[in-house]
Order: structure tokens, then C-alpha cells, then sequence
């Protein structure tokens, strides 16, 4: 039996403990985080912390929603060779999913994010431990490839 001092009250919905100091976004890209306080503002609602990973460095939130959001694949190639975004920055998407103490939830388009091996593998997790929603990556049996020497893997 959970004592009154840590568990919600009998009947309490715990949505209505959440705070949104508890909750962090993470966005690789300006204008993406200002087109979210925007929404936020907007909506007239509390907004969580916005920003780039760096921001939640030492930091953990009960929840993290991270955007991965690259739809054009017309960038990817510039990304990956300058470690832009999550793409082919290792360090940054290992910070990014380890701020969540409960809950982890990463929007994103699979069919650009599986051409990075790591994303690749974060994708491939989620699809075996039935925690993955949305279409699956068109290359899920056969992953992508770049030319050699097209992409310089950065360790920042």
C-alpha cells in the first residue's frame, strides 16, 4: 500500500499533479523552438522548457519530448557532414535520451532518422519492444548507405 505522501490521492487524476517544470522538449533547431513557444503562447497554456540539448545538460524532467523533426531529405546530407541536429551527433542524442525519468517520446521522420546508425538503432529498439508508433522506415530491411567519404562523423 502506497502512503498518502507519494502516491495520488484515492480518486486524484495524477494529470492534474503534472507540472510543467516536469516537462522538457528538445529541439535541434531555432526555429523550431520558437515556432513551439509561438504554439504554446498561442494556446494560452503553461510552456514546458524549450531548447537545444545543451540546455539540459546535468538536468533531468519526469518527461522529455524530443523533435526530430527533419522531414526534407534534401538536408540530410548536409547534416550528417556537419553533425547537424541529432543526425551523426552521437553524444548529443545519448544526452538527449537519457533526461526522462518516466517517460521518453520522440517525434520525428524515420524514414530521414535511419540513416544515421545510432537513430537507426534507437528506431529498431522501439519496433522490438512495441514502443513505436507511425509507419515503420521504408529501408527497415535494407538500411540506407551514403558514398564513402561523403559524411564526416563528428564525436562533439
Amino acid at each position: 500500500m502506497a502512503d498518502a505522501a507519494s502516491g495520488p490521492e484515492a480518486g486524484e487524476n495524477t494529470r492534474e499533479k503534472l507540472e510543467t517544470e516536469s516537462i522538457g522538449i528538445i529541439r535541434p533547431f531555432i526555429k523550431q523552438a520558437n515556432h513551439l513557444r509561438y504554439l504554446f503562447d498561442d494556446a494560452d497554456v503553461a510552456m514546458p522548457k524549450i531548447g537545444i540539448v545543451e540546455k539540459f545538460q546535468g538536468q533531468e524532467r519526469d518527461i522529455i519530448l524530443i523533435s526530430g523533426v527533419r522531414s526534407s531529405k534534401e538536408h540530410i546530407f548536409d547534416d550528417m557532414h556537419h553533425g547537424l541536429g541529432f543526425i551523426r551527433n552521437e553524444r548529443s542524442t545519448k544526452l538527449a535520451i537519457s533526461r526522462p525519468r518516466c517517460l521518453l517520446m520522440i517525434y520525428g521522420n524515420t524514414d530521414t532518422l535511419f540513416f544515421d546508425p545510432h537513430w537507426r538503432m534507437i528506431i529498431n529498439y522501439c519496433i522490438d519492444n512495441d514502443a513505436y508508433l507511425g509507419h515503420l522506415p521504408a529501408t527497415l530491411s535494407d538500411p540506407p548507405t551514403l558514398a564513402e567519404g561523403t559524411v564526416n562523423t563528428q564525436d562533439n
